[in-house]
C-alpha cells in the first residue's frame, strides 16, 4: 500500500490496517489488509471499490448525512456507501476490530 502521509487506521492487535490502498497510477481503493511487515506485499482481505478507484488527491471517506460512511471521489460523487438501516448517527466512530 501507498504509504500515507495520515496514520491509517490499526486494529487493537494490530492484526488489520485500512487507508488508501494503492491500485495503479494516481488509482485507489479504501482497503483492510493484514498488517504484514514493511518488506511484504500486503495482503488485502477487503476492498469498498475494487471496480470503480478513486483519485487519491481529492477523495475522502467520511460519514454522509452523520450516519453512513462514504467514500467520495474527486468529483464528489459516491462511490461506495454502507447501508445502515436502524436511522441512528448521533456519535459516529470508524473503528477496526480484529
Amino acid at each position: 500500500p501507498e504509504r500515507p502521509s495520515v496514520d491509517v487506521l490499526v486494529s487493537e492487535k494490530g492484526t488489520f490496517k485500512a487507508w488508501f490502498y494503492q491500485l495503479g497510477e494516481n488509482a485507489f481503493s479504501f482497503a483492510i489488509w493484514f498488517a504484514e511487515m514493511l518488506d511484504q506485499q500486503a495482503t488485502v482481505v477487503w476492498m469498498a471499490n475494487r471496480e470503480w478507484p478513486v483519485n487519491s488527491r481529492a477523495s475522502r471517506l467520511y460519514f454522509w448525512r452523520g450516519r453512513d460512511l462514504a467514500l467520495v471521489n474527486i468529483d464528489r460523487s459516491i462511490v461506495w456507501m454502507t447501508a445502515r438501516t436502524d436511522g441512528t448517527g448521533a456519535g459516529m466512530v470508524a473503528e477496526l476490530q480484529e
